[in-house]
């Protein structure tokens, strides 16, 4: 008898260890920080390349006037 509580108990640890983090519809913690960090990466790249390419037209050879 309590062989089989036993181990009726430890299915379900198992089953519980396996279900951890695996909920449908939530996401984790670690992977919204992730999506921040690469969004963040990204406008950041795109605000320096914008930069860039502002500068490089205030710069731009003007004609002489004469």
């Amino acid at each position: 008898m309590t062989a089989e509580r036993e181990r009726r108990e430890s299915n379900s640890v198992t089953q519980q260890v396996a279900d951890e983090g695996n909920v449908p519809g939530q996401r984790s913690t670690r992977g919204t920080l992730l999506i921040a960090i690469f969004v963040l990466i990204g406008l950041g790249l795109i605000y320096f390349a914008s930069a860039n390419m502002a500068d490089h037209h205030r710069t731009a050879p003007q004609t002489s006037r004469q």
